[in-house]
């Protein structure tokens, strides 16, 4: 007579009271994309700004891609200027999420100026929607 055995996979044997093993979950509705508004000729992150990215940070900040930060200003003044204040807004944001706990590498910032708005205007027309800066998980 011959008796045979064959285990396959993995078994973990854990004893003791009061262990916990927690496992992250993907964000089940989480939004990907994020809208900040900005003031006019600001460049600061306003505490209702803060509070959104905040929100964004538990939900994607140890997941893994690439987060774009898009930096848009509206069509008010010169065009050399407003590239430099969604510059400085991307650069607002890029550095609350290090901050934040994101690692630098998976942050690309990108600075539009008045080219791309969210609602295209004519020149030297000022609105809100125009003056944000976008973050997007890809």
């Amino acid at each position: 007579m011959s008796l045979t055995s064959q285990t396959s996979g993995l078994n973990i044997g854990i004893a003791g009271q009061g262990v916990t093993i927690s496992m992250p979950v993907a964000p089940v509705n989480a939004p990907n994309t994020l809208v900040l508004e900005f003031g006019y000729n600001k460049d600061w992150l306003n505490k209702a700004n803060r509070a959104k990215l905040d929100q964004f940070l538990g939900a994607w900040k140890c997941r893994y891609g690439t987060i774009e930060v898009v930096g848009h200003t509206d069509a008010v003044g010169k065009e050399d200027t407003n590239l430099e204040l969604s510059k400085n807004r991307d650069t607002a944001v890029r550095d609350y999420l290090i901050g934040g706990g994101v690692y630098a590498g998976r942050l690309a910032p990108i600075a539009v100026g008045e080219n791309n708005q969210a609602v295209p205007t004519y020149q030297g027309v000022r609105l809100r929607a125009n003056r944000v800066v976008v973050v997007t998980i890809k």
